[in-house]
């Protein structure tokens, strides 16, 4: 289990990595072209459009791993014996809208497949770019399911903690 979460963990921040350094070799390139030789390189604001997508759908994995998640934990600083469930409700609420992403993203990249609709300017196809909605929430719910494994345990909130700083 520990191996195949570092897979994940390496995958994830290398596939952002590398996808973000695309995005800024294409600006690069566009502004070069554009102030330097006055040509237009309009493949530019795609790439960054698509990768803007990508990252933003990969790093909702990433958040669950590390913890940071946007939520309102006042009941939990209220009533701290109540944090391990609220954050137990909290994870079940994101494998929630993990199946929703998985069922509704499936069928919009099953559409786009089958009417074969593509990007304008790259020509890739829109499926390719919609894949990233169910593969994003199997990333999530085992993400998910990690934390709830955490916190699970016997360790609880504080080795959950700890092991995300």
């Amino acid at each position: 289990m520990k191996r195949f979460g570092r897979f994940l963990d390496l995958l994830e921040e290398w596939t952002l990595f590398a996808a973000v350094m695309a995005a800024l070799a294409g600006l690069l390139i566009s502004v070069i072209l554009r102030y330097g030789f006055h040509v237009t390189f309009a493949g530019a604001d795609e790439l960054v459009r698509n990768t803007i997508i990508y990252t933003s759908f990969v790093g909702l994995s990433v958040a669950i791993r590390k913890d940071r998640l946007i939520r309102v934990d006042a009941l939990a600083q209220i009533f701290p014996r109540l944090k391990r469930l609220l954050a137990m409700i909290s994870l079940a609420a994101v494998v929630f809208f993990a199946l929703l992403m998985i069922r509704f993203g499936g069928e919009l990249m099953m559409m786009m497949f089958r009417t074969g609709q593509s990007t304008i300017i790259w020509n890739m196809p829109l499926w390719i770019l919609y894949a990233i909605l169910p593969f994003s929430g199997l990333l999530m719910i085992i993400r998910a399911g990690e934390q709830m494994w955490w916190l699970w345990q016997d360790e609880g909130l504080e080795s959950m903690e700890q092991k995300n700083t």
